[in-house]
């Protein structure tokens, strides 16, 4: 996530896209498919078998000539996502008094939890990164005093904060010391 958040240069809203992440559908569906597995050797043959046609799939959406291949694998991924989800729900409904218990509860929250705690901890991350990037800058060009370099960074530093909108629209833009002068 740090990575995605760092790398991106375009998305100003990526936070709010991590919350709705973990906050959909989807989450709820994969917990519970995560819940029940299948037995060990049904789990070493289901998977290379899914990783070819997921394989197969992607190869053949790379040319209109094999779009009945495509139609095909993607056929099949279905076919095998529903097999997963009837045993999935079929699981839950003979063992739901394993299920529901405090126990399931906090296995479910903890994910979407731990995402919200480590947020504060990107939004630090990438605002280092961007002030990074924008003190790199500063080096950049013709040669500059150790004073004036010292001078930029405190003054935006001071205009910025810890405001990552400020920090970006200063990397992206010509950012401007008020013209003062710094004696050497």
């Amino acid at each position: 996530m740090c990575v995605n958040l760092v790398t991106s240069e375009t998305d100003q809203n990526l936070f709010r896209k991590v919350i709705v992440y973990t906050i959909k559908i989807v989450i709820i569906i994969e917990f519970f498919v995560n819940t029940y597995t299948f037995s060990l050797v049904g789990e070493l043959v289901l998977i290379p078998v899914v990783a070819f046609i997921v394989i197969l799939e992607v190869f053949a959406n790379t040319d209109e000539k094999y779009s009945s291949v495509a139609k095909l694998m993607n056929g099949l991924l279905i076919i095998i996502g529903l097999v997963i989800l009837i045993f999935t729900i079929s699981n839950v409904v003979s063992d739901y008094k394993n299920f529901v218990s405090l126990d399931t509860l906090r296995k479910f929250l903890l994910p979407p939890l731990l995402t919200f705690l480590f947020l504060p901890c990107t939004y630090f991350i990438l605002l280092f990164s961007t002030y990074e990037q924008l003190f790199v800058q500063l080096n950049l060009g013709y040669e500059k005093s150790k004073k004036l370099k010292r001078y930029a960074k405190r003054e935006i530093k001071k205009h910025c904060l810890l405001s990552l909108k400020k920090v970006k629209k200063a990397l992206n833009t010509n950012y401007n010391l008020k013209n003062k002068v710094v004696a050497q």
